[in-house]
C-alpha cells in the first residue's frame, strides 16, 4: 500500500514514456522505405484534406474533454498548426504531374 503510494509518480512517468516510444516507433517506421510505408505514406496525400478536418475535430473534442486553461489552450493549438504545417509539407512534397514528351524535332 505505501509502496504503491510512493511509486505511482514513476508508474505515471513511466507510462508516459511508454506512449511516447511508441508514438516515436509508428512514425519511424511509416518515414521508413519499406514498401508498406511508401504505399501509405501515398494513399495519406490521397486525402489530407480528411487528415486537416480529423485534426480540427480532435482540438475540438480536446478542449471540450479537458479543463480548458492557459497551457492546455496553448498546447492544444501547437499540436494543431504542427498537424497542419504536417500537412502543409506533405502536400509540398507530391510528385508533380510529369509533363507530356516534346516531339521530335527534326532539322
Amino acid at each position: 500500500m505505501i509502496t504503491g503510494q510512493v511509486l505511482h509518480g514513476f508508474f505515471d512517468v513511466t507510462l508516459w514514456f511508454l506512449i511516447g516510444g511508441l508514438i516515436v516507433l509508428v512514425v519511424v517506421l511509416l518515414a521508413g522505405p519499406y514498401r508498406w510505408a511508401v504505399a501509405t505514406r501515398a494513399r495519406g496525400r490521397r486525402h489530407l484534406d480528411l487528415f486537416r478536418i480529423g485534426g480540427a475535430v480532435i482540438a475540438a473534442l480536446a478542449l471540450l474533454i479537458f479543463s480548458v486553461s492557459r497551457v492546455s489552450l496553448l498546447i492544444i493549438a501547437v499540436l494543431l498548426a504542427l498537424n497542419e504545417f504536417g500537412l502543409l509539407r506533405l502536400r509540398q512534397t507530391q510528385p508533380a504531374a510529369q509533363p507530356p514528351p516534346a516531339p521530335n524535332a527534326r532539322p
